[in-house]
């Protein structure tokens, strides 16, 4: 009898210790304008495990490993960082906000100045000795077949 009980009780931290150890996470990506956002990346922060979000934007992501926060992101979207409430967290809507625009690239056509160019200075030099660089600059050996 004791043997039973001592089993189960060790059964029961076994199990009770893999439940705690446990993080799952559920629920949605959205845009501003509440639309799902499809294919999002959402990964627990520090790690690669992580899952990619359906066409309807859910997920659900599950580790052996008890985690605090995930990391939502997607192209064109500013990452964000959510705090877990607990350990089992399920129906988390994350709203991803646009990321802020680029500065604008300026192309320059034609000519441009030389000047501070390193390259340029490279090639100078290289000119400037281009009768004396080249293989006879090294010794040369014969070798034997």
């Amino acid at each position: 009898m004791k043997i039973k009980l001592l089993f189960l009780a060790g059964l029961f931290l076994l199990l009770s210790g893999t439940l705690i150890a446990q993080t799952k996470v559920s629920g949605v990506v959205v845009d501003d304008t509440n639309t799902s956002i499809p294919y999002a990346n959402v990964y627990f922060k520090g790690t690669s495990e992580g899952v990619i979000t359906d066409e309807n934007g859910k997920f659900y992501l599950e580790s052996q490993n008890t985690f605090t926060e995930v990391i939502v992101s997607f192209v064109g979207f500013a990452p964000k960082e959510v705090k877990l409430t607990g350990a089992v967290t399920y129906n988390l809507s994350v709203k991803l906000t646009e990321a802020k625009e680029l500065k604008e690239v300026v192309l320059y056509a034609g000519k441009t100045s030389k000047k501070n160019n390193p390259a340029i200075y490279i090639l100078r030099k290289i000119w400037e000795r281009r009768r004396k660089n080249g293989i006879k600059m090294f010794k040369q050996y014969e070798y034997d077949k």
